[in-house]
């Protein structure tokens, strides 16, 4: 039994990938700041003990009360209206700080699959691993459900964590702090271009947090 039966599969290289512990992803902190390392190739590997390094792909692995709700098919009861920018996601019940929401649903493409498919916008992808295993969810279609529309914010009250139990990915959404019933859930999206002439720089943010950077996107250096 596929034990991600809620997702759909853009071809059977998007399901191996969706179903492959890779790349390793580690941040090296030996020099008294994070550099974050890609196993290009996508050899999965823990990273030797000591040196300064974390591994962070395997943090977002093994969280056993997580991967016990996912396998439980633990879902918040939530509900969809106008939000912060268009459509949104409203949390019908309380949840409690590190609560588990529910899964990000749609169908699974690979990286190239998605770039040729939509050469010019990132909405609704959100993106797991890297590499030459890079694989994209697509939220915009397949088996959909609220959690397709949850909004930006740049104080967000909850969290999009990939986790990998049960032999394939899982992108699940998290409360970060509690959550009033009634109240949008929100993510930050952490949007990033390193083109200062991109278009998409202009696009303003609408979330009205206290500390809003103003717009969607955010130049890198």
């Amino acid at each position: 039994m596929d034990s991600c039966p809620y997702q759909t599969y853009f071809s059977p290289l998007a399901y191996e990938r969706w179903r492959t512990l890779r790349p390793c992803r580690v941040v090296d902190r030996s020099l008294g700041y994070p550099i974050l390392l890609v196993d290009e190739d996508g050899a999965y590997a823990a990273p030797a003990a000591g040196g300064g390094t974390e591994d962070v792909l395997a943090t977002h692995v093994c969280e056993p009360g997580l991967a016990a709700l996912i396998a439980a098919g633990h879902v918040a009861a939530l509900e969809r209206r106008p939000g912060l920018h268009g459509s949104g996601v409203f949390a019908a019940a309380a949840l409690a700080a590190g609560e588990y929401v529910g899964p990000y649903r749609g169908t699974v493409m690979t990286d190239e699959e998605w770039e040729a498919r939509h050469p010019d916008t990132d909405n609704f992808c959100f993106s797991v691993n890297d590499g030459a295993n890079a694989v994209a969810l697509d939220g915009g279609s397949g088996e959909r459900n609220a959690l397709q529309y949850i909004n930006h914010s740049c104080e967000p009250n909850a969290r999009m964590r990939e986790v990998f139990t049960d032999g394939c990915w899982h992108v699940a959404v998290v409360a970060l702090r509690d959550v009033r019933a009634g109240e949008e859930l929100s993510h930050d999206y952490k949007l990033v271009t390193d083109d200062a002439d991109d278009p998409e720089l202009l696009l303003p943010c609408t979330c009205g947090a206290a500390r809003c950077r103003g717009t969607l996107f955010k130049l890198t250096a």
